[in-house]
């Protein structure tokens, strides 16, 4: 009989510690955390809940550490089976389309041109265009073009550096009549950009003479005309080629190659039609 019991009893102890060596093995996987780890994400990829994580690792809170090492439970099947990360999908090169611009007010070919980075010649082939005439609400298809960032408008606040703009008025319309002469800055005669030099000069002596498209890149875009303000045409060639000042009541004084140094309305369909913008000049 008491043979018969320790038989038993020592079966139940081998049993026993077959059972609790199973029970560890299944237990004893451990990972050790990395940046960006969390509970939550650790328990999902091996399909564990949280509170069994933390059960495992004696933990009372749901805060780990970069190098500490977790003990993952078996799950419920008994299996440890990791859920890799899903895979971002690759991103696909963006088939670039042909762009259609409506043409709004004060537009011209140069200037969107230069807008979506073409020339004018390509925007002209493109839509069969004879001459450099666009109307407003005209569509016009601008392919493989892509638009530059329209520079931030410069409201109408006063600078210690801007020319005194009464005496800049007064001195352009003194000249009234003085004749057309290409290169000219003499009251002998004058072209655009040579009127301009000369009443700039006034209050700038020794300032260099420079040509109409150097005016427009010295200049600041505005958003509204004020007096003293130059504008811009483009006429014998692409881009700024034209200016005279602004002097109020929609109109503008410059040396016309046709009428000397004048006063002009910008609604003058001539000009209209070849307006590029407006811009503040202030001293370097």
């Amino acid at each position: 009989m008491n043979k018969k019991r320790m038989a038993v009893t020592f079966g139940a102890l081998i049993g026993g510690t077959f059972l609790f060596q199973s029970s560890a093995a299944a237990s004893t996987e451990t990972i050790k955390v990395k940046s960006g780890d969390s509970l939550w994400g650790i328990a999902r990829t091996y399909q564990v809940s949280v509170a069994d994580l933390k059960s495992q690792n004696n933990l009372t809170s749901d805060t780990i550490y970069i190098g500490q090492q977790l003990v993952i439970p078996s799950s419920s099947t008994g299996n440890v089976v990791a859920t890799p990360p899903p895979t971002p999908p690759i991103p696909q090169p963006v088939k670039a389309e042909p762009t259609t611009y409506v043409v709004k007010s004060g537009d011209s070919l140069w200037g969107i041109s230069q807008r979506f980075s073409l020339s004018v010649q390509d925007i002209k082939a493109l839509n069969l265009l004879r001459s450099d005439t666009i109307r407003v609400g005209q569509e016009l298809t601008i392919k493989g073009g892509n638009e530059s960032p329209r520079p931030t408008p410069v409201e109408n606040t006063p600078t210690p550096n801007r020319v005194n703009v009464t005496t800049l008025i007064d001195d352009a319309k003194s000249l009234m009549g003085v004749p057309y002469q290409w290169g000219g800055s003499t009251p002998k005669g004058f072209d655009c950009s040579g009127f301009i030099y000369y009443v700039l000069n006034k209050q700038q002596p020794n300032a260099k003479r420079v040509n109409t498209a150097s005016y427009w890149n010295a200049s600041q875009p505005v958003t509204n005309l004020q007096p003293g303000d130059f504008v811009f045409f483009t006429t014998y060639a692409a881009g700024p080629s034209h200016m005279g000042i602004y002097v109020g009541n929609n109109s503008f004084i410059h040396a016309g190659s046709s009428t000397g140094v004048t006063i002009t309305n910008l609604d003058n369909s001539y000009w209209k039609a070849r307006y590029l913008g407006a811009k503040r000049y202030t001293q370097s």
